[in-house]
């Protein structure tokens, strides 16, 4: 899998299979680099690059996809990340977060490797699954008006296909699956899952600069990073502030 949207923003990506839900934030489209789910054509090069799999998107899929992309994006934005609520021990305690970690454990982060090697096709079953579970789909023409209103898995929640997966080792695994959008958003929930119960998820986030918002994972200690970049979008921000406050002062 490959990160072409975070890169071509000169961004690294972000550790493990939070690359993903990172890369896909950052196919909107900013400054002069183009909205990589505006047709089927790019977003299925995309996906392909993106997920090493071949999906199928039809203009309908890419609606969803995109009205999903909006309201992920909209969960790493400052404002939404100040007012989010954290448990004891600074874990975001969110409602959707909370349903989706008591499903399980799920399979290592980096994509929906099968034991053994190869990749999961979309809506097939693991090998040496003993028993499996379904979280039930939601139905597209619900969200039209409110993506989120008709959600089972938790107020205000998106709810996709996956299975829950006992293979013979014991291991509990989370396999996405549909098909379409429907296996995208998929992919990029459970790798929010995988970064929320590892506590990493809450450190990525959207810049500060309103005219910019790519998103970027924090690597500062303190979790404190607010710009994507110091250069093109902090230094300018900063300098404009400096300014204003000079002149407040001098009037």
């Amino acid at each position: 899998m490959t990160s072409l949207a975070t890169t071509r923003y000169t961004l690294d990506p972000a550790p493990d299979g939070l690359s993903l839900p990172q890369d896909f934030l950052n196919t909107r489209g900013v400054g002069t680099q183009p909205d990589l789910l505006a047709d089927v054509p790019t977003a299925t090069a995309w996906v392909a690059e993106a997920l090493a799999d071949g999906v199928q998107l039809s203009a309908a899929d890419l609606q969803r996809l995109r009205t999903f992309r909006a309201e992920l994006h909209r969960l790493v934005t400052p404002d939404a990340q100040q007012s989010q609520p954290v448990d004891e021990g600074g874990a975001p305690a969110t409602a959707a977060g909370a349903a989706l970690s008591a499903a399980g454990e799920r399979r290592p982060p980096g994509g929906a490797a099968l034991p053994g090697g190869g990749e999961l096709a979309s809506g097939a079953t693991a090998p040496g699954a003993v028993a499996a579970d379904t979280v039930t789909p939601l139905d597209a023409t619900a969200s039209t008006a409110n993506p989120l209103s008709a959600s089972p898995v938790a107020a205000g929640g998106w709810s996709v296909a996956a299975e829950l997966v006992l293979g013979v080792d014991g291991v509990v695994e989370l396999w996405p699956g549909g098909g379409g959008a429907e296996y995208v958003i998929s992919r990029v929930l459970a790798e929010v899952l995988a970064g929320q119960q590892v506590d990493t998820w809450r450190r990525l986030k959207a810049c500060k600069n309103d005219r910019c918002q790519v998103v970027f994972y924090d690597r500062s200690r303190n979790n404190s990073g607010v710009w994507h970049s110091l250069k093109t979008c902090g230094n300018p921000a900063n300098l404009r502030a400096f300014r204003a406050r000079n002149k407040e002062a001098s009037s």
